[in-house]
């Protein structure tokens, strides 16, 4: 009994440990169209320049395909553009790397609607940042 529980204790620590880790490395920050904010502590900022594509199912509506969403960002540093790049709301390309940083899509709102698209400055990105070790 005494060697379950030890066992059971071992591995809430090393979870811990392991996704506590993985928290103080990682980061989340909403961004509109037009707006940029600091990355790390090394003079890099993460700008978002547009929504590329949003072919995504609109809100109260039946549709054979789910649609995807593309925003278009740039990572700079000290003023300089570093790195241009699209990031998905799914798929293979919704992960991009760059310079000891992983970005991702987390989410992006408003999603369409019947009526129509959102316009662009309306857009809210979710944007997970990890620095990668």
């Amino acid at each position: 009994m005494n060697k379950i529980i030890l066992v059971i204790f071992a591995a809430a620590i090393f979870t811990f440990m392991t996704f506590g880790a993985n928290e103080q490395n990682s980061d989340k920050i909403d961004l509109k169209i037009g707006e940029a904010k600091l990355v790390g502590d090394a003079g890099y900022s993460l700008h978002f320049l547009e929504v590329a594509e949003d072919s995504r199912c609109p809100d109260g509506v039946d549709c054979i395909w789910a649609g995807r969403a593309v925003v278009k960002l740039v990572l700079v540093k000290e003023d300089q553009p570093l790195s241009e790049f699209h990031l998905e709301d799914s798929g293979e390309k919704n992960v991009f790397e760059v310079d000891g940083f992983r970005f991702k899509l987390v989410s992006l709102f408003p999603k369409p609607t019947a009526d129509g698209q959102p316009k662009q400055d309306e857009y809210t990105a979710s944007i997970s940042i990890e620095k990668l070790k």
